[in-house]
């Protein structure tokens, strides 16, 4: 394939100076609006794109949510890079908590002090309330975004329905008819692209915190947790369910479009 996919996060103006103009998409390929202006981080780094949406509205778009693709820019849902930043904290803090219950068990069989070993676990699991806090918020933001592409569906729906009724009567061409279904068949085909990975996403977010629930319910206060090869295995399989629906194959972005 043509084309190299580029990260922007790491923009300098001169490059975005080139940018004004130029299409915005999103990751299933559907447009979003063309490049206006750009604001700059104090260490000189693009901040973020302004971008015209139409009728008047206008977006502002991290640079790190940004993607250069030949001559346009594809936007990473803000519901993907939550994603990656709540399982990857959650999978590190989990193992920084079971190291640490460890080395806690080892100092007081030497006769050393925990306390620093105690204040620093509740630190962790402070982060890690945290973090469950923001899953759970996203969770909510998936439920959202899914009800909201089966609106923009059914008014779709209805706008083709409208479309057949004339088609049949006579008043529409059968190659305008079938322009019309062929272009909003691709675009019901972006949406159920989004609507399978959120559902993924979501699915994946659920079982991780079932898990969560199971393992506290069973072992509430293990005195000495086992670090062993299979507690690696499950977690990097946890962590790999949820990793795996942000992913995109560029491939397939690009022939959606």
């Amino acid at each position: 394939m043509s084309g190299r996919l580029q990260s922007q996060a790491r923009m300098r103006p001169t490059e975005a100076a080139g940018c004004l103009g130029k299409p915005v998409d999103d990751l299933y390929g559907r447009r979003i609006g063309v490049v206006v202006g750009f604001s700059i981080k104090t260490n000189g780094d693009v901040d973020s794109l302004g971008v015209d949406q139409g009728s008047g509205r206008f977006a502002e778009i991290a640079s790190e949510r940004l993607v250069a693709y030949e001559r346009s820019y594809i936007v990473v849902p803000t519901w993907k890079t939550e994603l990656i930043r709540v399982t990857e904290e959650t999978t590190v803090l989990r193992n920084r908590l079971l190291a640490l219950q460890e080395l806690s068990k080892d100092a007081e069989d030497g006769g050393a002090p925990g306390l620093q070993y105690d204040q620093l676990a509740v630190q962790y699991r402070g982060r890690l309330a945290k973090i469950r806090e923001s899953r759970d918020k996203l969770l909510k933001e998936i439920d959202a975004r899914m009800e909201e592409l089966d609106r923009h569906d059914q008014a779709m729906a209805r706008f083709l329905v409208n479309v057949n009724t004339q088609f049949r009567s006579g008043e529409m061409t059968e190659a305008s008819f079938h322009l019309v279904r062929e272009q909003c068949g691709g675009l019901k085909a972006k949406n159920s692209k989004e609507r399978e990975e959120l559902a993924g996403a979501h699915a994946a977010l659920l079982r991780r915190a079932d898990s969560e629930v199971e393992e506290q319910q069973a072992r509430p206060e293990p005195p000495r947790p086992e670090r062993t090869a299979e507690r690696e295995r499950e977690d990097l399989a946890a962590r790999d369910s949820v990793l795996g629906f942000v992913k995109f194959d560029l491939g397939d972005w690009k022939g959606g479009r």
